[in-house]
Order: C-alpha cells, then structure tokens, then sequence
C-alpha cells in the first residue's frame, strides 16, 4: 500500500528565511567594507547582489565584534572611525 505524503505538512515548521546567510563584521573594518556614500565599496555591494540572486533577499549584516569596544563613532569625525586603545585594558 503506497504512502502518501502531503505536499506541505500541517506539522511543518515555519520555513527558513530568506535572509539565512548572513555576516558579522568588525567595526572597525565595516568603512572599508562598506565605503561611503561617495564611494561606495562595489565590490560589496555586488557580493550582497550575488547572494540576494541565490537565496531571494540579501544577507543581514551585523556590525559589532570586539573592535566595537575600541573604536569611537563620531558624525562630526572627517575620517570614518578613529581607534582608540586602551593599554590598561
């Protein structure tokens, strides 16, 4: 006697999003990653394109790791971040 199996469960988990990939990058390293609005990094910007192509949406960035603690944001600042360091630390 065949078994059947619906095609989408009843039982089923909600589905893997989208945006499954995603990536963390050093604060002190995302200016580089990213560019700014003059120049942005295209480089980037295609790889984000490649794997919205692949997967349906671009992948979430998060920005934080350990240099966040030693880097200051500033808007005022005419470079993208200035690193601060701490010997004592």
């Amino acid at each position: 006697m065949p078994i059947v199996i619906a095609a989408k469960p009843t039982s089923a988990g909600e589905p893997v999003l989208q945006s499954f990939v995603s990536f963390s990058i050093e604060f002190a390293f995302f200016p580089d990653f990213a560019g700014n609005k003059n120049t942005p990094n295209t480089f980037s910007e295609n790889l984000l394109n490649n794997f919205q192509s692949l997967q349906g949406s671009k992948p979430n960035i998060r920005v934080g790791g350990n240099t966040q603690d030693y880097v200051l944001f500033d808007l005022t600042l005419k470079i993208a971040s200035k690193g601060i360091y701490v010997p004592s630390i």
